[in-house]
């Protein structure tokens, strides 16, 4: 089919902006550093076609397959580029997520699109579908909200699904009643199951972590920045300063003067959620994402200690890398009840970012070698890796890699395999 001149024009201008010179990476839930670059869809003026660089033009043309043959067959297309250039595997989640806008706007803000939707890139296509259905309601149904992910529930179904629906469903929520935390919480309240309220309570906080993360010194932070392309900050809500949120027109995202907002402002229930992205937020006010941000976790309720360092573990990919040796030296600055909570903080993030378990593998692998019992790591890869597929036996064989007689069973336990491994 002939491209669109326009809509080519408008997508070009657009991936300028998100991949030139973009240095920052999303691993699903994982926040970008400050600087790097969003990718929304909006026209634009003139393109200079003698600057597209390939990498460009690659991702212009996962939209057009977008556009011509739905959000499966661009989500492939993005697979296989991704696999050969590593700008667009850097942007994944972002092009994911905006292929799931981009044919919402298409098709009317219909939810029936979830159903093309696949979980890859750390499903950035179901949250950019939810939140352009959200920000199109006139009101929202919280019952009806839930209805949107409990309805994908099926055996055949990967867990991951359904959770990845409720937690894009927190961010939809939370743009598109203004950043309210009591409203967007009030919301999540209404799934049936305690998971799936935490993963919608996830992207509440995570979202808020997107649109505030990255500026500057005292009140509200979060005015006039782009928070890293991950286009969960694009539904129209300009920057919020602190003598906004005393006049009660929004919330602020966090305060340099309270490392401890907003989490120290919401219910218990919602503490652990709050935390697990707490750690950048103050890294961010202090400048500094080593020892004071991962300390941090030390002004969190006891409760919720351990969501905060698993957070922290997860979040240090994006300034840390993934270098094993890294990441454990990282973790084990942690008091030390808390240093497997951050290891296996780590373990979620490293399943999340390949969809598959090698790289938490070689990881946990790394936290033997480093002389530390590696079996709650292999346990916390078998509870991930359970949720990615439906059949027993996939996961039974990521288990037989995993280490020794010991390493496997708690991967087995960590899976809800029953039997002993060998």
């Amino acid at each position: 089919m002939k491209l669109d001149l326009i809509v080519m024009s408008r997508l070009l201008t657009t991936l300028l902006i998100a991949l030139v010179g973009t240095t920052g990476f999303v691993l699903g839930r994982v926040i970008p550093r400050a600087g790097a670059s969003g990718l929304e869809m909006t026209p634009s003026g003139p393109v200079d076609w003698s600057a597209a660089s390939y990498a460009e033009l690659e991702a212009a043309s996962i939209f057009v397959a977008a556009r011509d043959q739905g959000a499966r067959t661009a989500l492939d297309s993005l697979q296989v580029i991704a696999e050969r250039d590593s700008v667009i595997a850097r942007q994944g989640h972002q092009l994911a997520h905006s292929v799931g806008r981009f044919v919402s706007r298409m098709g009317g803000n219909d939810p029936a699109l979830l159903a093309d939707c696949r979980p890859l890139f750390m499903a950035g296509c179901y949250h950019g579908v939810i939140e352009a259905y959200m920000a199109s309601l006139p009101e929202v149904d919280p019952a009806g909200a839930a209805a949107l992910c409990t309805t994908l529930e099926s055996p055949e179904r990967p867990t991951i699904e359904v959770r990845e629906c409720a937690h894009g469903l927190g961010h939809g929520l939370l743009t598109r009643l203004g950043y309210s935390f009591d409203a967007s919480l009030a919301v999540c309240d209404a799934f049936p199951t305690v998971v799936l309220r935490e993963e919608c309570y996830d992207g509440v906080f995570m979202q808020n972590l997107v649109r505030g993360e990255g500026l500057p010194s005292s009140g509200g932070v979060g005015e006039g920045h782009d928070h890293g392309g991950m286009d969960h900050g694009a539904m129209g809500h300009g920057g919020m300063d602190h003598d906004a949120v005393a006049a009660g027109s929004a919330e602020a995202h966090f305060m340099s003067d309270d490392l401890s907002y907003p989490c120290n402002r919401v219910g218990e229930a919602y503490q652990g959620a709050c935390w697990s992205y707490q750690t950048v937020a103050i890294g961010t006010l202090l400048q500094d994402w080593g020892e004071p941000a991962l300390h941090g976790c030390e002004m969190a309720p006891e409760r919720a200690q351990v969501r905060c360092y698993a957070g922290y573990g997860k979040q240090s990919m994006t300034w840390l890398g993934r270098d094993p040796s890294t990441l454990i030296a990282s973790c084990q600055r942690a008091p030390a009840p808390y240093v497997d909570a951050c290891l296996d903080g780590v373990v979620e993030g490293m399943v999340d970012a390949e969809w598959g378990p090698d790289g938490a593998l070689s990881f946990c692998s790394a936290v033997d070698v480093a002389g530390r019992d590696a079996a709650p790591c292999y346990r916390g890869l078998g509870k991930r890796v359970a949720l990615l597929w439906t059949e027993p036996e996939r996961n039974a064989s990521v288990c037989r890699k995993a280490g020794d007689v010991r390493g496997q069973e708690s991967c087995r336990a960590g899976a809800g395999l029953r039997g002993r491994a060998g």
